[in-house]
């Protein structure tokens, strides 16, 4: 069987991080595991067993449905496990005693970068691009690389997806590497950590997951806001985070929020969280996308004249994967066409791509101009109060949500205080129904003021603004 072209490829991968959202995409394929398509086959290798379990019971479906409608024909599944991972039970626990009984020298081979990593952290300071939208973030990120001593804890970095918060964090681990050869750094997500303690909790391990974690110089946990609505994980990764911070090391921490807008996590971790460096990476302007496009393709290797560039940095206003996602697109048909990527081509083959492509507005914004509107505050969306001007915010503004940001259903419910996606469908429909019936809607104002405004007039505004907010 022979490899599709990269173009089908690439659109398959798009495709579905669409259907289940970015941050699925990004934990169980972007970063935990191998994908290929042939005519007739997508072939998976996921990096172990539970990866491969997972992705066979939730993702199968949805990855042979998708190929077949991509190439036109019935495709089937292939899913593997790496082949670094098939050691037999007796293998993996000597291994695990060989682990133990050398952790120093280990540390000092690979400074301590976590094991459970799949492949090495692949980014770096060095070819960060830095702008206005993300200035303070990565000035912060060199300071924790350059200080002799932790000045603050933790440094907590937010912003919307594909902004380049896990590019600083795995920064950072990489940075503190080479310089201190023998420092022992963890990155690892969210999700991953809470799947170690679970296991470590079942298998009886918990001493030595305690051990692992809390004997670091530097812990980077990605995507942080996963240990909502997890008391038991958020309650061990405080004591962590205390026991850090009392020897005097640094937590980093990524979110795709604020802290105060997690959702249902423990006041006492929010509080840490407030206590230390909160900074936020927002969208590229038009000077920092274009920095970006000319970086990345020198990294890809496409040539690509100067004028498309300019063409690509004004109309791609999204995040740093859009813009790769471009430049990928064009190296594609460049490649098929054999000709120079030029701005007529350029024009023609991102004219469908910008369409689809999502918005540069991230949530928190977009939660501000709602809230704005209505008169509220945005942690009033995320409230669990429910009343006639909250109910109606809130379906405006996962309604806008789900418009103009590539977020899942389940994913704009956690924004939205933890909500159901089956509430975030609901409301959804809700504000359709509204607009195709070209309704007017109510509300009273906190001031006691009541306003009467048809709906498609208010969403028409919102989404000005929102389109603005870049």
């Amino acid at each position: 069987m022979n490899s599709c072209a990269p173009a089908i490829f690439e659109e398959l991968l798009k495709t579905i991080s669409k259907k289940i959202g970015p941050q699925r995409y990004k934990v169980w394929f972007a970063d935990l595991t191998q994908v290929n398509l042939t005519d007739s086959t997508v072939t998976v290798i996921a990096p172990n067993s539970f990866v491969a379990n997972w992705i066979r019971k939730h993702y199968a479906n949805l990855l042979t449905d998708t190929a077949s409608e991509i190439t036109g024909h019935q495709c089937r599944l292939d899913l593997q496990v790496s082949a670094k991972q098939t050691e037999t039970t007796a293998e993996q626990s000597a291994k695990k005693r060989r682990v133990c009984s050398s952790t120093g020298k280990r540390n000092s081979a690979n400074g301590g970068i976590s094991a459970s990593q799949a492949d090495p952290l692949r980014f770096n300071l060095d070819n960060f691009v830095v702008g206005p939208s993300n200035q303070l973030a990565f000035a912060t990120a060199q300071s924790v690389v350059g200080q002799p001593r932790v000045s603050f804890n933790p440094l907590f970095i937010h912003g919307s997806c594909g902004l380049g918060k896990t590019h600083l964090l795995q920064g950072i681990c990489n940075a503190v590497r080479n310089s201190q050869p023998r420092s022992r750094c963890i990155y690892i997500s969210g999700e991953e950590f809470t799947n170690q303690f679970i296991m470590a909790l079942k298998s009886n391990r918990v001493t030595g997951f305690r051990q692992r974690f809390r004997r670091v110089d530097v812990l980077a946990i990605d995507d942080i806001h996963f240990l909502a609505n997890k008391r038991a994980t958020q309650e061990e990764f405080l004591h962590t985070f205390n026991s850090i911070e009392t020897q005097g090391k640094q937590v980093i921490l990524a979110s795709d929020t604020h802290p105060k807008l997690l959702g249902a996590v423990i006041e006492s971790l929010v509080s840490r969280f407030l206590a230390g460096m909160v900074v936020k990476i927002e969208p590229p302007d038009y000077h920092t996308r274009l920095a970006i496009l000319v970086q990345r393709s020198e990294c890809l290797k496409v040539e690509v004249d100067r004028a498309v560039l300019e063409y690509a940095a004004r109309h791609v206003r999204g995040n740093v994967r859009e813009l790769e996602g471009a430049l990928l697109r064009l190296k594609a048909y460049s490649g098929l066409t054999h000709q120079r990527v030029c701005l007529s081509m350029a024009t023609r083959v991102l004219s469908d791509y910008l369409g689809f492509a999502s918005g540069p507005a991230g949530i928190e914004d977009l939660q501000q101009i709602v809230s704005n509107y209505f008169g509220l505050a945005p942690v009033d969306l995320q409230s669990p109060r429910r009343n006639n001007l909250l109910s109606l915010a809130r379906s405006v503004g996962m309604y806008l949500t789900r418009q103009n940001t590539g977020m899942s259903y389940p994913e704009i419910g956690r924004a939205f205080g933890r909500r159901s996606h089956a509430s975030v469908i609901s409301a959804c429909k809700k504000i359709e129904g509204f607009l195709a019936e070209q309704k007017d809607i109510e509300w009273t104002t906190a001031g006691g003021r009541c306003e009467r405004q048809n709906v498609a007039e208010v969403v028409s505004k919102l989404s000005a603004q929102v389109t603005r907010s870049a």
